[in-house]
C-alpha cells in the first residue's frame, strides 16, 4: 500500500476512523473533529489517498466535508474494487493526521487490509494511533458510556488526559472484526501506542442493511447525537484539542454491498 502523494506529511499522531460496525459513531465522530479543526476551506488541510486492493463489502461517503469527501467519488469504475483511504492533514495541526477507511472488504480479509494500514502507518513514522468506535461489546455490566484501551507504556500525557474513562475490562469482547484485529496487530507492531476509543453500542432498531443509509438521520434514536458526540469528546481529549464545543454533526452514507458476509474473527481485544 503506497500513498498517491509521496511528499505527503503524516502526523506523528492519526485519527484512525472506519466503518464500525453499528451506527458510524466513530467515523463520524472523526469526521466532526476534522471539520471543527480544518473547516470547509480546501486551502486549511493536505490530503492523499491510499487503496487496499480488494472489493469493499461497504463503501462510507461522508457529505460536506469537501477536502476529503472528494475523494470517495464513485463515479471512478476502479473505486468499488478498491477500499479507498484517505489521509488529511490539517494545516493547523501538523502534527496531527486523520486516517479515514473508506469501507470494509469481506470480514476473512480485515486482518490483512489492518495489517496494510499499519505497515504504511510505520513506514511514516507514525507513533500514535487513535482509533473512536461505536461497536457491540460484551463482557462489560455497563456498555453505554466510553471505554478506554492504551498500553501500559502509553505517555503519562494521554493517560492523564483520559482517567475519566474506564479501561475496556479484560472479559470484552466484540464481534466488529476489524477492531478486534486492530487491538491485536497493533498491539505487536512498532508504533508505540494504539489508543481505542470504544463507545459501547447496539445497531439501531430498524437499521437491518439496506443498500443505502444515512446514519445520523434514518434510524436515528435519541443515543445517536449522545453515542457521537461522547466519542468527539474522548477524540479531542486523547490527541490534545481543547476546544469541542463548535463540532457539528456530520453525515455520512454507508452502503452495504454483500449483505452475506458475516461477521467473524477474532472476536477479543488485545
Amino acid at each position: 500500500m503506497k500513498l498517491s502523494n509521496s511528499e505527503f506529511k503524516l502526523g506523528t499522531t492519526v485519527v484512525l476512523a472506519y466503518p464500525d460496525d453499528t451506527r458510524l459513531g466513530g467515523y463520524r465522530g472523526a469526521l466532526g473533529l476534522w471539520k471543527l479543526l480544518a473547516g470547509g476551506d480546501a486551502h486549511s488541510s493536505s490530503t492523499c489517498t491510499a487503496s487496499f486492493d480488494a472489493l469493499a463489502a461497504e463503501v462510507v461517503q461522508p457529505q460536506d466535508v469537501s477536502p476529503i469527501s472528494v475523494a470517495f467519488d464513485r463515479n471512478d469504475a476502479e473505486t468499488s474494487k478498491q477500499v479507498s483511504i484517505v489521509l488529511a492533514t490539517p494545516v493547523s495541526h501538523p502534527e496531527l493526521s486523520f486516517c479515514l477507511v473508506s469501507g470494509l472488504p469481506a470480514s476473512e480479509r480485515i486482518p490483512e487490509l489492518v495489517d496494510s494500514l499499519i505497515s504504511l502507518l510505520e513506514e511514516h513514522g507514525v507513533k500514535r494511533i487513535v482509533v473512536p468506535a461505536a461497536a457491540n461489546i460484551t463482557g462489560v455490566k455497563d456498555r453505554d458510556r466510553v471505554w478506554v484501551e492504551f498500553p501500559a507504556s502509553a505517555n503519562k500525557h494521554i493517560q492523564s488526559r483520559l482517567t475519566t474513562l474506564a479501561c475496556i475490562p479484560s472479559t470484552a469482547q466484540t464481534s466488529d472484526v476489524f477492531l478486534s484485529a486492530l487491538s491485536n496487530i497493533a498491539a505487536m507492531s512498532g508504533i508505540g501506542e494504539t489508543v481505542l476509543l470504544v463507545h459501547g453500542d447496539k445497531r439501531p432498531a430498524g437499521s437491518a442493511y439496506r443498500q443505502s443509509a444515512v446514519f445520523g438521520e434514518d434510524y436515528a434514536d435519541s443515543d445517536d447525537a449522545d453515542i457521537v458526540s461522547a466519542l468527539v469528546r474522548a477524540l479531542a481529549m486523547a490527541v490534545g484539542v481543547d476546544n469541542t464545543a463548535s463540532a457539528v454533526p456530520v453525515k455520512a452514507v454507508r452502503e452495504r454491498l454483500d449483505v452475506d458476509a458475516a461477521s467473524k474473527g477474532l472476536q477479543v481485544f488485545g
